[in-house]
Order: structure tokens, then C-alpha cells, then sequence
């Protein structure tokens, strides 16, 4: 087995996503088992001449045959504010570690990278490039200022490629992050498509067909895990290892799936069995998620994990599919799972995805808040229409956690 990848530290997070305007409403939200999806409000936008339920009359129309979504509150619908939303939630990450703005250009030497995953329909107007360049400005940054549109997994795609930055040298501090919006137009073209979802009950593992869609912005601070112990920083979790790879033209190969999640574990210097608990991408849609299914199904089972012994969940089932921002609310829900030590139940799995069978897997779908008895290792999987995949195996810190020589 080759030696495990250079460990990164999470120093610090910051996200909204629906259910609540900080990460205690959040945690409160997952532990509690509460559905956010919901009826567009109406100060979004009018069904009227919008919203029809015949999926055919809807396309020809040009309308949407979906109404339902996770919508954060209290956020106003124009590009300026949509970038002072997500320049006030670096402002906030970087208060929750204690980090004021000119010590980017002391301590750190302006040496940082900002890394942001979006989709160019996710931001009400601003492209994802001019949002990172202008977090670069705010923190007076000289380090690398990208973004990257990997589909429904950029965000995911946005912090590999701040980890291999930071094991590089590009930068000795990254942000890393996403965000989307959600308007009109999104809407009609998932319905153009034919992937929106035509009733509230498409959830995770459940019987369902298409995505509910979801806002959500959130970032994390990341450094070397050497520099963070040495700083004397919080360590919110450790980044083992991360895979961005191809599926091909297909938006889920299982094969191309198989091979991207043994590639993760291999990197990160264990098999499946050191796995405590899975966060799957599971859109909702019956196909994609049993495909996605099969393949974590699949390596687990090859690496002997027992029936039945290891948890898996998707955020999805609270929250909905935020598209090119969807990973960012799955690496909260597993770092807030990290420092509570419990696991929170994935909601509305009924009816269950008929060709998903529990039983016969290495999993059991995690339906109750429970304590993590396991030392908490996570292994998060995201998807992007298209083919990119993203795995990040994430794991509590130890203070007498092996640093790399």
C-alpha cells in the first residue's frame, strides 16, 4: 500500500443552508430530523404563469412541473447580495478561528489560495470567477484565486484542489468553498431535462425520481496539518485523502465509481473497514442512487466489512440537492457529526428504493440519532452531472495523531 497522502487540517467552517441562518441551527436541524423542503416562498417568486403540473405541458411551455426546494432565509435575490452573503460568512470563518483579516498579510504573508466551486446559473448573476477574485481582494490575498465548475460537484471539486494546493506549496492557507442560489430559470431547465423532481417525496434512498433543489453557500479554512498543530489552531477535522476523477460521458459509471472510492481509501492509507460512517451523495433519483449504491456496496463488501455494520445517511433527505454547492452541506453535516460524537437520522426514505437492499450490504440506513461509538472516520461521496466524482475521507483530530515526517 502506497505511503497515505499529507494530512489537511479544517481549522474552521462556515455555511447557511436551509433550516438555519448558522451551523447550531443546522446541527439542531439534522439532529432533530426536520424536512426543509418546501413550497417556493412567495417572496422568491409567484407560481402563477410558473408552476404546472403536467410535466409535458410544462416543458413545452417553458414552466417548471416542480415547486418544491430548500430555500435559505433571510437572503435577498440580487447579486450584490448574494456576494456581501458570502463575503460576511469568510468574515464569520475566520472570527470562529480567531484569525483577524491583517494577519492574511502578516502571519500568513498574504499567502492564500481561495478556491470556489459554483456553477455559472448559481449565483444571480455574478460569475464564480469574480466571486473568488473578490475574496481574494477582501483578504488582500497574492495566493491562487480559482473556480471551478465540476456540475453538482464543484464545491467537493473546489477542496481537492485546495488540498493538492496546499501539499504543492501554492498557498500555506486556503479557502475553500461554494455556494448556489437558486432562481426561475433554474427551475425550468431542470424541467427542460426532465431531472426535477415532480413530487416533495424525492429523497434520499427513497422510491422517488428526480432533484429537489437546494440553496446553500459554505467554505472551510484549511492548512497543512503540520502548520495548524504548530500554529497551536482548532482542528475541526483532518482531511485524509480526496479523488476528483471521470466517470465518463455517463453521469454514473459503476465501474469509474468503484475504482475513484478504492482510489480514496488507498490514499488515505486504509480499507474500508477503518470506515465509520458513509455520507452518499443520493440525489433522490430511484436509478442514480442505486447505482451509487452498488458501487460503495461493492468495495466495502471486497474489503470484508461485515453486513449491516456500517451507518450511511445523505443530507439531502433534510436539505435537498444544492447542485454545484451540494458537497459543502454534506461536509458540515459530517463535522458537526464529528464534534457532537453522533450520527443524525436521514429522513423520508419511504417508500424505500426497491432496488436497494440494506440487508444484503455492508450498510444499514442511519434513521435515529445515535452516539459515533466508532473512532469517527467518514468517507463523503458527490456526483456531478456529466461524470465528476469527488470522494474526501475525513476523520477526527487526535493531538497525538501521526504527522507526516
Amino acid at each position: 500500500m502506497q505511503p497515505p497522502e499529507a494530512a489537511v487540517a479544517i481549522v474552521a467552517m462556515a455555511g447557511r443552508y436551509p433550516g438555519g441562518r448558522t451551523l447550531e441551527h443546522f446541527w439542531q436541524t439534522l439532529a432533530s430530523g426536520t424536512d426543509c423542503i418546501t413550497e417556493i416562498p412567495p417572496d422568491r417568486w409567484s407560481l402563477d404563469d410558473f408552476y404546472v403540473a403536467d410535466t409535458e405541458r410544462a416543458v413545452k411551455e417553458g414552466r417548471s412541473y416542480s415547486k418544491w426546494g430548500g430555500f435559505i432565509e433571510g437572503l435577498e435575490q440580487s447579486d450584490q447580495a448574494a456576494e456581501l452573503a458570502f463575503m460576511q460568512l469568510i468574515g464569520t470563518m475566520l472570527e470562529s478561528a480567531g484569525i483577524a483579516r491583517r494577519e492574511i498579510r502578516t502571519h500568513f504573508r498574504a499567502d492564500v489560495g481561495v478556491y470556489l466551486g459554483a456553477r455559472a446559473d448559481g449565483i444571480l448573476g455574478t460569475m464564480p470567477i469574480d466571486l473568488a477574485n473578490s475574496v481574494a481582494a477582501f483578504l488582500g490575498s497574492r495566493g491562487p484565486s480559482i473556480a471551478i465548475d465540476a456540475n453538482c460537484a464543484s464545491a467537493m471539486a473546489a477542496i481537492h484542489v485546495a488540498c493538492q494546493g496546499l501539499r504543492r506549496g501554492d498557498c500555506s492557507i486556503a479557502i475553500a468553498g461554494g455556494i448556489n442560489l437558486l432562481e426561475k430559470e433554474s427551475y425550468v431547465h431542470l424541467s427542460r431535462i426532465g431531472v426535477a423532481a415532480a413530487s416533495e417525496q424525492c429523497r434520499s434512498f427513497g422510491n422517488g425520481r428526480g432533484m429537489l433543489p437546494a440553496e446553500a453557500m459554505g467554505v472551510l479554512l484549511l492548512m497543512p496539518l503540520a502548520r495548524a498543530v504548530a500554529d497551536g489552531a482548532q482542528v475541526l477535522g483532518v482531511i485524509t485523502a480526496t479523488t476528483l476523477a471521470s466517470m465518463g460521458a455517463q453521469s454514473a459509471n459503476p465501474p469509474a465509481m468503484r475504482g475513484a472510492i478504492s482510489s480514496t481509501l488507498t490514499k488515505a492509507g486504509i480499507d474500508a473497514r477503518a470506515i465509520s460512517y458513509v455520507e452518499a451523495a443520493a440525489m433522490g433519483g430511484a436509478l442514480v442512487d442505486s447505482i451509487e449504491f452498488s458501487a460503495l456496496a461493492s468495495v466495502f463488501s471486497e474489503s470484508g466489512v461485515p453486513r449491516s455494520s456500517c451507518p450511511i445517511g445523505a443530507v439531502k433527505s433534510n436539505v435537498g440537492h444544492a447542485r454545484g454547492c451540494s458537497g459543502m452541506p454534506q461536509i458540515a453535516k459530517v463535522l458537526l457529526q464529528i464534534q457532537q460524537r453522533r450520527l443524525v437520522p436521514s429522513i423520508k426514505a419511504d417508500p424505500p428504493n426497491p432496488d436497494i437492499d440494506f440487508a444484503a450490504s455492508p450498510f444499514y440506513l442511519q434513521r435515529d440519532l445515535s452516539a459515533w461509538h466508532r473512532p469517527p472516520r467518514a468517507l463523503i461521496n458527490c456526483m456531478g452531472g456529466g461524470g465528476a466524482i469527488v470522494n474526501i475521507v475525513i476523520e477526527q483530530f487526535k493531538a497525538a495523531q501521526q504527522l507526516p515526517a
